[in-house]
């Protein structure tokens, strides 16, 4: 069976919403949308129409951007502050998400502004016997960054894996 696409009136209804009724006519004919091949067209066209384009980061976020597992080594032996934590539960378990600024070079402008994810024993853990400790989730300064622990673990086939483990570097 073939099935046809759907208006999005149709799929309003069949999501069991309202159509939303448009106050203003569309910003670019079918065929305007059609002739769209390439960033450039797009960029082009919304030039030509007068739109005012804006970042997304700039517009809706905070000027935080969320940090991939691979990236947490470039945190080692970098200062940071972590102005707050929260802890959450996560598929996986339970994981702390904080907001960090990290100190890139010399100069006081030199920072990245990071959202660090980690569910490990490592930094979790120490953030949550800290906070257990003390009941703060803000304002704890990282002199000397994160430290890494590299090791190797076996499954449940005998296969052994390597693996990484973050941790808050205490050190003075």
């Amino acid at each position: 069976m073939v099935q046809e696409a759907m208006s999005e009136k149709e799929i309003a209804r069949a999501m069991g919403g309202k159509e939303i009724a448009r106050t203003e006519p569309e910003l670019l004919s079918r065929e305007e949308l059609q002739a769209i091949q390439s960033w450039e067209d797009i960029a082009q066209i919304l030039d030509t129409k007068g739109v005012e384009v804006e970042m997304a980061d700039v517009a809706l976020g905070d000027g935080f951007s969320v940090l991939s597992t691979d990236d947490k080594a470039q945190l080692v032996g970098r200062p940071m502050i972590l102005i707050e934590w929260r802890f959450n539960q996560g598929n996986m378990g339970q994981f702390a998400s904080m907001r960090a600024v990290v100190k890139t070079g010399e100069l006081p402008t030199d920072i990245r502004k990071v959202i660090i994810n980690d569910g490990s024993t490592g930094i979790m853990q120490q953030l949550k016997k800290f906070t257990e400790e003390t009941g703060k989730t803000t304002g704890l300064i990282i002199r000397h960054g994160l430290k890494r622990s590299d090791y190797t673990w076996e499954d449940d086939k005998g296969v052994e894996h390597p693996g990484t483990t973050y941790y808050i570097d205490t050190s003075l």
